[in-house]
């Protein structure tokens, strides 16, 4: 199974990183939306993470679900975020089918 995971600070989930190789998983790590629907394009995914703000861009991941889903709407999606920013989500997140 292949997980894209699109962060600009991948070092910060190297222990979670970790955790989903040693169970069988191959992580592809992309720092930009721009480099992480490259891979899309280019490979198959069993599963999408995307960090919620990366740079100044405090709705990256809603941007990169959205994307995503328009190409492969079925895609399992999923985005990383702290308390805070997932109650500033307020569930907007679903609207998009993601978790």
């Amino acid at each position: 199974k292949r997980i894209l995971w699109v962060d600009d600070h991948p070092e910060n989930n190297g222990s979670l990183q970790s955790a989903l190789v040693d169970q069988g998983y191959e992580v592809i790590n992309a720092l930009t939306s721009a480099a992480a629907l490259s891979q899309f394009d280019a490979t198959s995914f069993d599963f999408v993470i995307s960090d919620l703000v990366r740079g100044t861009d405090r709705n990256a991941g809603l941007h990169i679900a959205r994307d995503v889903k328009a190409r492969k709407p079925d895609q399992p999606v999923a985005i990383y975020c702290g308390a805070a920013n997932a109650e500033r989500l307020g569930g907007k997140e679903k609207d998009l089918g993601v978790d």
